[in-house]
């Protein structure tokens, strides 16, 4: 007798999930874009006024995020210093969602913020500068 495919189906997603979180577990992050920039919306960045100096990572990823309806969308991309250099934190856009921090690379740092305590992940080594030392790059409209 057959499996039923809603159980198969059902037990694929477990076995991914769990693969997925062991890595960040682990600590192994995985950058927002690929280098081959095979995730992106579209080929060219926002026609919005860009912010000098993004990396083309981000660039991209801001692409992705204007192609998203308002609620899938992250409200907010700001840049700031943090160890020692930079990088850049997005607020999610709705319900508990983290919001991750990421370095200059375009690599998960940990997720300062969000889920359901709207205390992050627990797992950054210090704390985000104060807003006031935030930079806006980016903003869903």
């Amino acid at each position: 007798m057959r499996p039923h495919p809603l159980l198969a189906l059902l037990a694929l997603s477990a076995s991914l999930l769990a693969g997925c979180a062991s890595r960040v577990e682990k600590g192994a992050a995985a950058p927002l874009a690929p280098p081959d920039n095979s995730d992106r919306a579209s080929a060219t960045p926002t026609p919005r006024a860009e912010v000098a100096g993004l990396p083309e990572w981000l660039r991209i990823r801001l692409a992705d995020y204007d192609a998203q309806p308002g609620p899938a969308a992250p409200r907010a991309v700001y840049e700031l210093r943090y160890g020692d250099g930079v990088a850049y934190y997005v607020k999610a856009g709705c319900c508990d969602q983290f919001d991750p921090l990421v370095d200059a690379n375009g690599v998960l740092v940990c997720y300062p913020s969000g889920g359901f305590t709207g205390r992050g992940d627990g797992k950054c080594p210090g704390a985000l500068p104060p807003v006031s030392e935030r930079r806006e790059v980016w903003r869903h409209r």
